[in-house]
């Protein structure tokens, strides 16, 4: 088992709801108070093919990028598969199941050249890894607390409180959430209420509200000064895995 440094565990309601975006912003953020930042990526799915790279993330780069690591990518994001479905899916469709021996020996690679790690989960936090296995038992493994992020607008409360309802049956502990994507400009009374309807209903802190920003690009490796203004106003604390 890797050094158990503390860190926090990015998950979402769904996919494509922010968690690079946001891991990404914390990590650019953490650098800048002197610490020494390692991102991990443990398993992707829909994954592209480069030439002499092979299969490589868009997730694991962007993440990369954002806490200036040097570290392979294939140390950054162990597990990666090209199919765009879920993980256990994609294990079973290649035949090719998840090491789980491999990926903790990246963990703890990087755990060893940082002093805080952001762990990046994929897809929601019961989305299954394997038949009797989810990436909520993953995060239950890594120890640390979870950073939940949703999409912002109508729905949100229920997907969030979903999320924490699961969390909370298995004793994960939460760090707190994130409503990625308002529109800054025009914001719907949803977009603009939902913050204290969950700190109320969720019973955790009111979540931080991140603004759509169009210079962010995931691809590109860009996290824009809107989102990092707005992650500013997150108080996470990295903490240690339980002993």
């Amino acid at each position: 088992m890797a050094r158990r440094i503390p860190g926090i565990f990015v998950t979402g309601t769904d996919v494509g709801v922010g968690k690079t975006v946001v891991g990404a912003g914390l990590a650019i953020l953490w650098q800048r108070q002197d610490r020494r930042v390692g991102v991990f990526k443990p398993i992707a799915t829909g994954c592209h093919w480069r030439v002499r790279l092979g299969l490589i993330g868009n997730d694991a780069e962007c993440l990369a990028f954002a806490a200036a690591s040097d570290l392979p990518l294939d140390v950054i994001n162990p597990i990666r598969y090209r199919q765009d479905v879920d993980v256990m899916t994609a294990a079973e469709h290649t035949r090719t199941p998840i090491d789980f021996d491999a990926m903790w020996r990246a963990y703890d690679q990087i755990c060893h050249t940082c002093d805080v790690v952001i762990v990046e989960g994929i897809g929601g936090l019961l989305d299954p890894i394997e038949r009797k296995r989810s990436v909520a038992d993953l995060a239950d493994e890594f120890g640390l607390p979870l950073l939940v992020v949703c999409r912002s607008g109508r729905g949100a409360v229920n997907q969030v409180r979903l999320t924490v309802e699961a969390a909370r049956a298995r004793k994960l502990g939460i760090a707190g959430a994130v409503l990625n994507g308002y529109d800054a400009k025009s914001p719907t009374l949803a977009e603009e209420t939902t913050p204290a309807t969950l700190a109320q209903t969720a019973r955790i802190a009111p979540p931080i509200a991140v603004p759509h920003d169009p210079t962010t690009d995931v691809s590109a490796g860009q996290i824009g000064p809107n989102v990092l203004d707005a992650l500013k106003r997150l108080r996470v604390e990295p903490k240690p895995p339980p002993t």
